[in-house]
C-alpha cells in the first residue's frame, strides 16, 4: 500500500527540544553562506557556549510538515521552509545519515520545490513512491490543529524507527537517531495550510 497525502492535515511549526519543563530552545540549522560550503544542513539542538571563531554561523529553522498516511497510521515529510512565504518550501527534507544524524538533505530532484498551494490546488489524492523520509511524531494530536498551539513531550521517530536523541559532542548539541541521551521536543503550529497558509502570532 502506498502513502496518501492529507492537505488538510499538514501545516508550518517550529521545533522546540526541551532542556526543562521550564526551558527550551528552537531548533537549528547551519545557515547557508558561512565556512561550511553553503550550509551542510546539519540539525541542531542548543548553541555551544563557547564556540571557536571557525565555527559555522546557525540558524533557527522553520518546518514544514506534510501529512501523509498508511495502514491507518499518520506520519510526515518535513522540511525546511521559509517563514512568511506562501510558496517555497526549501528543498530540504529531514533525513538521517548513515550514522545516525539528523539534518536537512537534499530532496530527490523529482521533488526539488514544490509549492504548498500547488499540492492543496491538485495533488490532494496524491499517492507517492518516491524515497521520502517519513518521520513519526508521537503525541502529536493530528486530528486537531490549532494556529497558536504547542504540545510538549513529543517523541520523535525516524525513518529507522528509533527515538531521535541529542549527542553532545566536543560541545555541539546533534540529534542522532543512533545514540546520546532521551529528549523530549515541542512542536508550536504557526501556520495551517488546508486552504493556503493562515498567518497566527509569530
Amino acid at each position: 500500500m502506498t502513502y496518501k497525502f492529507h492537505p488538510d492535515l499538514s501545516f508550518a511549526a517550529d521545533i522546540y527540544w526541551q532542556q526543562s519543563s521550564t526551558s527550551n530552545e528552537p531548533l537549528r540549522v547551519t545557515a547557508p553562506g558561512d565556512l561550511t560550503n553553503e550550509g551542510d544542513g546539519w540539525l541542531w539542538a542548543g548553541v555551544p557556549r563557547e564556540r571557536p571563531k571557525s565555527a559555522p554561523g546557525l540558524r533557527r529553522q522553520n518546518f514544514w510538515f506534510g501529512c501523509y498516511s498508511k495502514d491507518g497510521k499518520y506520519c510526515y515529510q518535513i522540511r525546511g521552509r521559509t517563514p512568511g512565504s506562501l510558496e517555497i518550501v526549501v528543498t530540504r527534507q529531514l533525513d538521517v545519515s548513515r550514522n545516525g544524524y539528523l539534518g536537512m538533505y537534499p530532496l530527490p530532484s523529482a521533488l526539488d520545490v514544490v509549492s504548498p498551494l500547488a499540492i492543496i490546488r491538485g495533488l490532494e489524492h496524491m499517492a507517492v513512491e518516491y524515497p521520502i523520509a517519513f518521520w513519526t511524531v508521537d503525541g502529536f494530536d493530528t486530528e486537531n490543529l490549532k494556529i497558536g498551539q504547542t504540545t510538549w513531550n513529543i517523541t520523535l521517530v525516524s525513518p529507522n524507527g528509533r527515538e531521535v536523541k541529542r549527542s553532545v559532542e566536543d560541545g555541539w548539541c546533534y540529534l542522532n537517531d543512533s545514540k546520546g541521551e532521551s529528549v523530549a521536543f515541542g512542536i508550536e503550529v504557526n501556520e495551517i495550510l488546508d486552504n493556503g497558509p493562515r498567518y497566527g502570532a509569530r
